[in-house]
């Protein structure tokens, strides 16, 4: 399972291929299955080499995209993206008992660091600006309530000169 996925691989022990299954794509009849095929081998199968067919091996990269597939009789490994369906890399004359896949738990801790120093952060940017705006809020509040009563006196003072204003007409 990666990416929302859930990808089976199936070597082929009479051809040069394997079959990567997608299990998690909705509807799986058994018309509507997604398999795609990766050749990795262009070389003639030539067969009878093993009793059943060939002796494949296959190992996942553990939370990578990559199978290994080995191919005894060839003395050959292939490294398949299940994802692209593609031929990565071909590893010649590689004893395939010493290939070892291994999981970087000093890696995985520094991504977890960084998604929590990430998520931290963010926490703390939406608190200040939540804490600007709220104080923001109460700067505007203040300035509208000084300009306001300005306006006010204003009236106040405007009325008072029309008053006197009206008096001087009418002696």
């Amino acid at each position: 399972y990666k990416d929302g996925k859930t990808m089976v691989v199936f070597p082929s022990g009479t051809e040069h291929k394997v079959a990567i299954v997608e299990l998690a794509s909705g509807d799986l009849t058994n018309d509507n299955i997604p398999v795609s095929y990766v050749t990795f081998n262009t070389d003639e199968f030539i067969q009878g080499r093993a009793p059943h067919g060939r002796y494949r091996r296959i190992e996942w990269a553990v939370d990578t995209n990559y199978v290994w597939v080995t191919d005894g009789s060839l003395e050959e490994t292939y490294v398949i993206d299940v994802m692209t369906k593609q031929i990565k890399s071909v590893l010649r004359n590689i004893d395939t008992g010493s290939l070892v896949s291994v999981q970087n738990y000093e890696r995985a801790r520094q991504i977890e660091l960084q998604k929590q120093l990430v998520s931290e952060m963010t926490q703390q940017m939406t608190q200040q600006q939540e804490q600007s705006s709220s104080t923001s809020g109460v700067g505007v509040a203040v300035a509208a309530i000084i300009v306001g009563a300005f306006a006010v006196v204003g009236a106040i003072a405007n009325f008072m000169y029309m008053v006197s204003m009206k008096k001087s007409f009418e002696a």
